[in-house]
C-alpha cells in the first residue's frame, strides 16, 4: 500500500511539474489549406514550429481520429529556434490522403514525451464544379462606340474561388476571388493587346478554388464578334435600277461606297454615302454601265465587301 502511494504521488509530481513546465515547442505556424493535386504553390503544407531547446523528434500527421497517416521524421534532430515541417499530402504508401483536417503529432524522445498540437491543417484535393450559364450579349462588337463593347459570361460555381474566362481555350481575364454561387466576368474582345477579329469563339469557365484545385472548363458557348456585316457576299442589280442589301452594325450609321472592280479588288469610287443599319436600297444612275463592281460598307474604322454584278435592263 505505501508503495502504491508514493508512486501515486511521484506520478502526480511529475505530471504537476509539466502543467508548470512551458511546454518546449510554441508559435504553430500552419499552412491551413492546400491541395497535393494542384500543381501550384500550395501543393505542399508548410508547419512550422519554434523550439525553445534541442530535441531528438518523430512527426507524424494523423487524422481526425488520432491515428497515423504520415511519418514525417524520425529520430531527428531539431535545433532551438523556428523550424518547419512539410507534408506533401500523401500517406506512407505514397497516396494522396482523404480530404480533411489533419494534426501533427511530436514525439519528443528525450523527454519520453509526445505532444498533438491542437492546430489543424486542412487538405483539399477536389477540384470545385462550375457550369457557365450565358453570355450577354452572345453578340458584340469591341469597337469601342460604347454600344455593344463588352460581354459578360454568367457562370455558377459550387465553392469559393477565383474564375477565369477562356476564349478558344486561352484565359483572358482572371477574377477575384468569389462566393460560391452566380457570378459573372466580363471581357471586352481584347486578347494579348489586341481586339479580336470578327468570327465566332468558343467562351468556357473554370474556376480555382481556394486550395489550389482548378476545375475543368464548363462546357464552351458560341460567342460571335460583329463589328459591320453585310447579308451577302455578292448581289445584283439592273442598270438603272435599285442596289439594295442589308448591313448589320450596332453603329447609329455606316458608310457606304460603290467602287468600279479591278480584278475584284476596290478601285475608283463610283457612289459613296451614308444610312443607318438594316435593309438599304440605293438607285443606279442610268449612265452606270453594266459590269462588275465593289460594294464597301465601313463603321468605327470596320469594313466588309461585297461583289456586285450590274446587269443590262430587261426589255
Amino acid at each position: 500500500m505505501l508503495v502504491l502511494v508514493a508512486g501515486t504521488a511521484a506520478a502526480f509530481a511529475v505530471a504537476e511539474r509539466l502543467k508548470l513546465e512551458r511546454s518546449p515547442l510554441t508559435a504553430p505556424r500552419f499552412d491551413r489549406l492546400f491541395s497535393p493535386v494542384c500543381d501550384c504553390e500550395t501543393a505542399t503544407a508548410r508547419l512550422r514550429l519554434r523550439f525553445r531547446r534541442a530535441e531528438t523528434v518523430d512527426a507524424v500527421i494523423v487524422d481526425v481520429k488520432g491515428e497515423a497517416v504520415r511519418t514525417l521524421v524520425r529520430g531527428e534532430r531539431i535545433g532551438i529556434g523556428d523550424h518547419v515541417f512539410a507534408w506533401d499530402g500523401r500517406d506512407d504508401a505514397g497516396a494522396v490522403a482523404a480530404d480533411g483536417r489533419y494534426r501533427l503529432r511530436l514525439r519528443l524522445v528525450g523527454e519520453r514525451r509526445t505532444i498533438l498540437i491542437p492546430t489543424t491543417v486542412e487538405l483539399d484535393a477536389t477540384p470545385p464544379e462550375v457550369a457557365l450559364v450565358r453570355l450577354v450579349p452572345a453578340v458584340f462588337s469591341p469597337d469601342g462606340d460604347g454600344r455593344r463593347d463588352r460581354t459578360k459570361a454568367i457562370f455558377r460555381s459550387g465553392e469559393r474561388g477565383r474564375a477565369e474566362l477562356l476564349v478558344d481555350g486561352e484565359t483572358v481575364v482572371r477574377g477575384p476571388s468569389r462566393p460560391a454561387g452566380k457570378a459573372g466576368l466580363r471581357w471586352g474582345g481584347r486578347i494579348a493587346g489586341e481586339t479580336v477579329r470578327a468570327g465566332i469563339y468558343r467562351v468556357s469557365v473554370r474556376v480555382r478554388d481556394a486550395a489550389g484545385n482548378l476545375s475543368e472548363p464548363a462546357p464552351s458557348l458560341p460567342l460571335e464578334v460583329r463589328f459591320i456585316r453585310l447579308d451577302e457576299d455578292s448581289y445584283t442589280a439592273e442598270v438603272g435600277g435599285t442596289l439594295t442589301f442589308g448591313v448589320d452594325a450596332d453603329a447609329v450609321t455606316f458608310g457606304w461606297a460603290l467602287h468600279r472592280s479591278r480584278d475584284g479588288k476596290a478601285g475608283r469610287v463610283i457612289l459613296r454615302g451614308e444610312a443607318a443599319p438594316g435593309e438599304v436600297g440605293v438607285p443606279l444612275p442610268p449612265d452606270l454601265g453594266s459590269g462588275a463592281y465593289v460594294l464597301r460598307v465601313t463603321a468605327n474604322e470596320r469594313r466588309d465587301r461585297a461583289q456586285v454584278a450590274v446587269t443590262a435592263a430587261q426589255p
